[in-house]
Order: structure tokens, then C-alpha cells, then sequence
């Protein structure tokens, strides 16, 4: 696909370093005769202005241009397949770099992550065994238009036949493309989430920016925000230390870069990095104290830190700034619930459904507290709603049996259990409740049945089994002194039942 081309001069602003590489690369072409090999580091816009002005410029060759879209595997059988192969003097080659982008291995700068032992992309690999193949078959100068990356696999993942080049050369981007491509870049961003993405566009993200990176003429602001947004993609797939990088780089270049102090702090609060975490939280807060972001994240780290306390008070900021935020309600009242002030924790958790009704874990957590205040049908009800808008929430259907079972309510508690397990046939909590409370209504062999299961998936359970009073119906069972008690004469649940 051929993209439109524009007039590009120095009247129009190219440097004169940008200028001189240019007439060199001409020169280049014009000298070459037969095989000859020359590498230019651009980005694809200039790159298709060059292919452009060469056409113009050197007239008296034969030019022709490759494009590639899509990887490929091996050069050669398309370059033998051109039309008039034996007419074309000079072929620019562009768009190869697509066919490095699924072997990135993208890292936060420098060449070790981007070219491990184990990554060379097939069409280089290709280019090494037949590099004497191009060189006695094609009497041609062949053009590679490349971006930074590009150039670099082929310097470190096809040196033999990258060494063979009789010319190297740099034509950077204007700062007008500079600031349409980042606007480019930060358009692909919007609204996006990067664990969605495919490996092979994640790597390919990285590199637009790295390439960008590389361009000359940068505003410090310019390479902040894009560490930032590089930032974002390694964030987005939980590679929290190489996000950290990037934000590292970025408050370099900003240092009142206060989005890029929260982020941080996020990234070392996911890494369970606590007290860096909420230096950098504060720092951001130093910056911009009505940072939402910050205030929330701060109390979260707080938490963790069993800071409880100056966490209500971190949830309390963000919640006068962002009123309706469902997520501070219900954190909030977690918090309070650690403290066990029960009844504020309530009225956090209503808050957090008054600003979003449908959220299940707020009206589970709302049922617990009620529950442990003694409000016990007005805990049922809560889990009731949750499990409305949440049908497969089994952590909340086994809560729900709990407490039916603890008010004796044993036949609603069961069915509750097993609500619970349809969803999670392995839930070790759902099982052996319910073994308790088939033990409490006295349907001993499937208590025994249900006991024997939360056994085999964890054997803690076998000494909780020994202490819980629930048992006490079935304790001088013989198939459960088997179970639990290990009765030497009766090594097999099988043996017991047959006995």
C-alpha cells in the first residue's frame, strides 16, 4: 500500500544534518553498480518521502519499492519473483521490520532486551545463509528503510549479512511529525487496555514508542510522556518492575510529573513494595493534593501497612473529591471493619451500592458485617441481592450457608453449600461446612462423604474436623475416627463402609 507523499525540502525545515545524510545516501545510489547493500534509519513516514525524493533525484536508476505489511519468512523468493528483476538497479525494501515485531522481548531500554539468543526472527536468520546468494544473483543496490529497532535486529541478529553494507545513514523526523506521531501513539491508547492485546502488538507498541524515543529534537515533556504511556502497556500485563522504569524515566525528564509519582506508587503497592509505595504516593500528593488517584491508592497501602487509621483518613480525601466513588465506600469500610467499628463499616458498604447498586463483593461484605453485629435476617437479605446479581459468586453462597446453618436452618443452608459447589466443585470451605451441618441434622453418612472430600483436598482439614463442635453427633463414628483419628484396624474408607 502506497501512502501519499507530500514535498519535503529544506525550505521546509529538514536539518542540515538530516540534509546531508540524504545527499550522502544519494550519492550512494548513484555510485552503486551491481550488488551493493545501504541501510537508512527512519521512520516510515520519512522513509516514503525518501523513496519520493530518490525517484526525482536519481533518475537515471531503475528504482522499484517493496512493501511488506505482514511478516515474512524469506526475502529471497521475493525478490526472484519480481517482474523485469534484471532491469531494477536499485530496490527499496520497506516494512521488514514487521517481521521482527513477534520476537521482541520488549524490556525498559537497551539492547539486551530486545535481542536475547533465542529470539532471531526467521527472515534474518534466511538473510545470513543466503547473503552470498544475493550477492551473485541480484545486480542490485538494495535500500533497507528502517526504524531504530529494525536497524538494530538486523546489526545483532543478521551481523553477517548486515556487514556487508557500504553505507549507513540517519534521516530523522521533523518536530511536526514528532508531535503527530506521539498524538498517534497516545489515540491508540485511549480507552485501551493492554492485557487484551496479543503479545505481538504489545511488542509492537513498544517499539513505536522506543523508535520515537529515538528520535532528535525531543522537549524533555515529550520523552516524559512517553515513558509514561510506555509505562502504561508494561502496567496493564503486571510487569510492574519495567513499569517502574519507565516511570523512573519519565519523572526524570518531569519531575512534577504527578500522574507518573501515583503510577508509581501503585506499581511498588502491586509489587508489595508498602513504603515506597507511599513515598511516591506523597509525592504526587506534594504535587497535586486534590489527586484522587493518589488518595486511593494511598489508603489501600495504608491498609496493608495496617495503618488503619490514616487509611480511613486517606479514603475519607478521596471520597470529598470524587463523591461517587464506589470503590473508596467500600474499601472505607473494609478498613472499618478491621477496626471493628461495625456499624460505620455498614454505612461505608451502603454507600459504595447507593453509588453503584449492582456491586455484589460490597453487598457480600455488607451481609458479613451484619452478620457479625448480630443482624442476622438483614444479612440474608444482603446476601440474597448479591447472589441475585452475581449467580456464580460461590464464596458468597457458601457466607449465605453459613450463617442459614448457624441459625439452624439447616436444610437451606445445604442447598446453599451446594450452590456453592456447582460453581466450585473443589471449594474446600463449602464442603466442609457442609459436612458440618449435614452432621448437625444428623445425616451422618453424607457428612462423612462431604468430610472425606474436604479432607483429600487439604488435610488441615482433618484437624479442624477433630476440634469443631459441629462434629459432636458423629465423633464416636467408627468411619470417622478413620477419617479424622487415623484407627489403625480401619485403613480405608471402603473397609469401614463394608464393616
Amino acid at each position: 500500500m502506497t501512502a501519499s507523499l507530500t514535498k519535503w525540502d529544506r525550505e521546509e525545515g529538514l536539518t542540515r544534518e538530516a540534509e546531508d545524510d540524504y545527499r550522502a545516501l544519494v550519492r550512494g545510489v548513484r555510485r552503486s553498480e551491481g550488488f551493493g547493500l545501504l541501510f537508512v534509519r527512519c521512520a516510515p513516514v520519512v522513509g516514503e518521502r525518501t523513496i519520493a525524493r530518490l525517484r526525482k533525484d536519481v533518475p537515471e536508476k531503475r528504482l522499484e519499492v517493496l512493501r511488506f505489511e505482514e511478516p515474512i519468512d524469506s526475502l529471497l523468493p521475493i525478490v526472484e519473483g519480481l517482474e523485469n528483476l534484471d532491469e531494477i538497479d536499485v530496490l527499496v525494501i520497506a516494512g521488514l521490520e514487521k517481521s521482527f515485531e513477534p520476537y521482541i522481548h520488549p524490556g525498559y531500554g537497551g539492547q539486551g532486551d530486545y535481542y536475547k539468543e533465542d529470539s532471531v526472527p526467521r527472515v534474518l536468520g534466511a538473510l545470513n545463509l543466503h547473503r552470498e546468494t544475493f550477492r551473485n544473483r541480484f545486480e542490485i543496490c538494495f535500500v533497507f528503510l528502517l526504524p531504530l529497532f529494525g536497524l538494530k535486529y538486523f546489526m545483532f541478529r543478521a551481523p553477517d549479512f548486515f556487514d556487508w553494507r557500504s553505507g549507513l545513514f540517519e534521516i530523522p523526523m521533523e518536530q511536526e511529525e514528532i508531535a503527530q506521531n506521539f498524538l498517534r501513539l497516545l489515540l491508540e491508547g485511549v480507552d485501551s487496555n493492554y492485557q487484551a492485546l496479543s503479545l505481538d502488538k504489545r511488542s509492537a507498541k513498544i517499539a513505536k514508542i522506543q523508535n520515537l524515543l529515538c528520535e532528535e529534537r525531543l522537549t524533555e515533556e515529550l520523552q516524559a510522556k512517553l515513558f509514561f504511556e510506555q509505562s502504561l502497556v508494561f502496567g496493564d500485563v503486571e510487569e510492574y518492575e519495567e513499569a517502574i522504569a519507565s516511570l523512573d524515566k519519565a519523572i526524570e525528564f518531569n519531575p512534577n510529573f504527578y500522574q507518573a509519582w501515583n503510577n508509581r506508587g501503585l506499581a511498588l503497592y502491586k509489587l508489595g513494595r508498602y513504603e515506597q509505595a507511599i513515598i511516591s504516593l506523597d509525592k504526587a500528593l506534594e504535587i497535586n493534593s486534590d489527586l484522587y488517584e493518589a488518595w486511593y491508592n494511598r489508603g489501600l497501602t495504608l491498609h496493608e501497612l495496617g495503618r488503619y487509621e490514616e487509611s480511613i483518613v486517606a479514603y475519607d480525601k478521596a471520597i470529598a473529591i470524587k463523591p461517587n466513588s464506589h470503590e473508596a465506600c467500600f474499601n472505607r469500610g473494609n478498613t472499618l471493619r478491621q477496626l471493628g467499628r461495625n456499624r460505620e463499616a455498614i454505612s461505608s458498604y451502603d454507600n459504595a451500592i447507593m453509588c453503584k447498586p449492582d456491586y455484589y463483593e460490597a453487598l457480600c461484605n455488607r451481609g458479613s458485617t451484619l452478620s457479625q453485629s448480630g443482624q442476622i435476617e438483614e444479612a440474608i437479605s444482603s446476601y440474597d441481592k448479591a447472589v441475585s446479581i452475581k449467580p456464580d459468586f460461590h464464596e458468597c453462597w457458601c457466607n449465605r450457608g453459613n450463617l442459614l446453618s448457624k441459625i439452624g436452618r439447616y436444610d437451606e443452608a445445604i442447598d446453599s453449600y451446594e450452590k456453592a459447589l456447582s460453581i466450585n466443585p473443589n471449594s474446600q470451605k463449602a464442603l466442609f461446612n457442609k459436612a458440618c451441618t449435614l452432621a448437625l441434622s444428623n445425616q451422618v453418612d453424607r457428612a462423612l462423604g462431604h468430610l472425606e472430600q474436604a479432607i483429600q483436598l487439604d488435610a488441615g482439614n482433618r484437624e479442624l474436623a477433630k476440634t469443631d463442635s459441629d462434629f459432636d453427633r458423629m465423633r464416636s463414628h467408627p468411619r470417622f475416627q478413620a477419617l479424622v483419628c487415623g484407627t489403625p484396624e480401619q485403613t480405608t474408607v471402603e473397609n469401614v463402609a463394608e464393616g
